[in-house]
């Protein structure tokens, strides 16, 4: 049986480039393992990368519609981001976060399954809530997946 996880955009961006913890998220795409899950807006944020890294020069246009294509084919399940928008909102209040991050941490929640992010500070600010029921779902730091 497939271990199920909701990846954000910081683990989807280094299926793409070449960062620090890349070879940790490159081994989630392994579909005999894993069942991953995603908002449909992930698509925008990890693009929304990819333009920031043109404007930097960090890489070409070309490059960039390139990696963009490839991010199509990832082996993930969207589901629609409205979806988890009140819970989200919520958890953003409790946690002191970005509604856009807490929306990965709805899905997760809502599908009982964890988390998986490459943002550490969210990751830990999440994790450090101590107010009853402020966490759900586990929020797993890609650098401590196995």
């Amino acid at each position: 049986m497939n271990r199920v996880f909701v990846v954000d955009a910081s683990v989807a961006a280094k299926w793409l480039l070449k960062e620090d913890l890349t070879d940790q998220a490159i081994g989630l795409l392994d579909e005999t393992r894993y069942e991953l899950w995603a908002p449909d807006y992930i698509l925008s944020e990890v693009y929304n990368v990819l333009c920031k890294k043109v404007r930097r020069r960090e890489l070409t246009e070309n490059a960039a519609l390139q990696l963009a294509e490839d991010l199509a084919g990832a082996p993930i399940n969207i589901r629609n981001f409205i979806d988890y928008l009140d819970v989200a909102m919520r958890l953003a209040l409790r946690h002191s976060q970005a509604v856009y991050d807490c929306i990965y941490l709805a899905m997760a929640t809502q599908m009982g399954c964890a988390l998986v992010t490459a943002d550490q500070r969210f990751s830990r600010a999440v994790r450090q809530t101590q107010e009853p029921m402020a966490l759900l779902t586990e929020v797993v730091w890609l650098g401590n997946l196995g």
